[in-house]
């Protein structure tokens, strides 16, 4: 059978330790102690210093102002004077302009006022119909002044023109429609459209004209709602007496009916 192999203890290794660290700490100890014996040379400008002098020992009390061999003196300091007090004296005051104002002082920027807004003259329209008379007996017809839009009013309006051309003997009215829609809007003054609400703007006269163009009957067929506005429409009703055109010769009867609407906006 082979030999076992015996390893040597570490109890003599942790001695020697213990006994290198126990050493250091007597000397560190030893130096500690003898330090405050050792007081190096101080350094004296006077004598000069060698070429191996590299380190120096300094007091506080070797920092003086002390003139090293072969340089020029240090000048003199200047003699102080005597400290006196400071007399006061009274300041000048500063110019008027150069003081700045005081708040009481300083006037205000002037507020931009809101401009009003201005006022828009009223716009008046007027829309002139005829009033067809076939029959006496027959209830009046007022032709529309809108133009058609659906296929009805298209066929109604085209019966309307046939009952048109029966009712005036096929005479062109035109002119006098011109002449009393210019003596209207003449002798018409309306209020101003802030005083009458939007849904009042609207009045109605039917005036009856004769065969000379005098004004033979004028009267209120829809009110407004509003006093102002309806009053303005019956005086230029009752103003107008006579337009500047007569009804045609060939007109059949001696009075024509117009229905006026009154508009502003």
């Amino acid at each position: 059978m082979p030999e076992k192999t015996s390893h040597a203890p570490l109890e003599p290794v942790w001695a020697v330790m213990i006994a290198v660290v126990l050493g250091h700490g007597v000397i560190g100890l030893a130096a500690w102690a003898l330090l405050p014996l050792w007081k190096p040379a101080r350094f004296d400008p006077n004598q000069g210093a060698t070429a191996n002098d590299g380190r120096y020992w300094f007091a506080p009390s070797d920092y003086q102002r002390v003139t090293a061999p072969g340089l020029p003196a240090a000048p003199p300091e200047p003699a102080k004077a005597p400290a006196t007090k400071p007399v006061k004296t009274a300041a000048a005051p500063l110019p008027a302009k150069n003081i700045p104002g005081t708040l009481a002082e300083t006037p205000l920027p002037s507020v931009p006022r809101p401009e009003t807004a201005a006022v828009r003259p009223t716009s008046k329209i007027i829309t002139l119909s005829p009033v067809l008379e076939v029959d006496a007996n027959a209830v009046p017809q007022v032709k529309p002044s809108r133009p058609p839009i659906t296929m009805m009013e298209i066929l109604t309006q085209a019966k309307q023109a046939e009952a048109e051309k029966e009712a005036t003997g096929g005479a062109n009215m035109d002119p006098v429609l011109k002449a009393l829609e210019q003596a209207l809007s003449q002798g018409w003054t309306p209020p101003s459209v802030q005083q009458v609400p939007l849904l009042q703007r609207d009045a109605r006269l039917r005036f009856v004209i004769g065969k000379d163009g005098s004004v033979l009957e004028a009267h209120m067929t829809k009110k407004s709602g509003s006093g102002v506005l309806d009053d303005s429409v019956k005086d230029a009703g009752r103003k107008l007496k006579k337009i500047s055109e007569s009804l045609p010769s060939s007109f059949p009867k001696d009075r024509y009916t117009v229905e006026v609407n009154f508009h502003i906006e």
